[in-house]
C-alpha cells in the first residue's frame, strides 16, 4: 500500500523543493529539471544531474519520520554509460544504511526494503549517481515511491458443522402436497 510521506516524490512542482541536492555547479552542469519523455517515468518532470567536465558525485535526499514498521522504497533511475545509480536509506542512528545499486548505464527501478524500529529519529532517503571516468556522465531520477505492506488477519474458523450453518436444524424436509 503506498505510504504518502515523501514530499514532491516525482518532482511534479517543476523543481526539487523538499529535496536536498548535492552537486557541483560548473558551467552547465549540476542539477536540472527535465521534461524529455524518454527520461520522465511519472508525470511531466524528472531530476537530472550532469557532470559536464567533472567527476559525477551528485545526489538528492530527504528526511522522513516514519512510524515503526516494514517499508519498501522505490525510484526510477537512468544512469548514463558507465554511471552507477544508488537508492538508499540512512537510519541516522549509527546502525548504517540499506542500498540498492543499478548496473552501470542501465535504466531500472531500484528497490530497498527496510524496517523502522524507532519512529522518532528521522531517516534519510537518497538517490546518488557516481562516475569517475567519463566527464559527460549524468543520471536521471524520478518517481520515488514508499510502500508499507498491508497485513491481512485471518480469523480461525471452526470446523464444527453448526458454525458453518449446516446443523440439522437448518435442513428442512422437502415440501409435499
Amino acid at each position: 500500500m503506498p505510504f504518502d510521506a515523501i514530499y514532491n516524490p516525482s518532482f511534479e512542482n517543476g523543481g526539487y523543493s523538499g529535496w536536498r541536492v548535492y552537486t557541483y555547479f560548473i558551467e552547465a552542469g549540476g542539477a536540472l529539471m527535465v521534461t524529455d519523455p524518454t527520461m520522465v517515468t511519472d508525470g511531466v518532470y524528472a531530476l537530472k544531474f550532469q557532470a559536464n567536465g567533472r567527476r559525477l558525485v551528485d545526489s538528492c535526499s530527504q528526511d522522513l519520520v516514519l512510524p515503526p514498521g516494514n517499508y519498501t522504497l522505490k525510484c526510477d533511475v537512468i544512469p548514463s554509460y558507465g554511471t552507477i545509480a544508488t537508492l538508499g536509506v540512512n537510519f541516522n542512528d549509527n546502525t548504517g544504511s540499506v542500498t540498492a545499486t543499478s548496473p552501470a548505464g542501465v535504466k531500472t527501478t531500484l528497490k530497498v526494503n527496510f524496517t523502522v524500529t524507532n519512529g522518532t529519529i528521522p531517516l534519510t532517503i537518497y538517490a546518488a549517481g557516481s562516475q569517475n571516468r567519463y566527464v559527460r556522465s549524468n543520471f536521471v531520477v524520478d518517481n520515488f515511491r514508499l510502500f508499507r505492506p498491508v497485513i491481512f488477519c485471518r480469523t480461525k474458523q471452526s470446523k464444527r458443522k453448526k458454525d458453518r450453518g449446516l446443523s440439522n436444524s437448518n435442513i428442512r424436509p422437502p415440501f409435499h402436497l
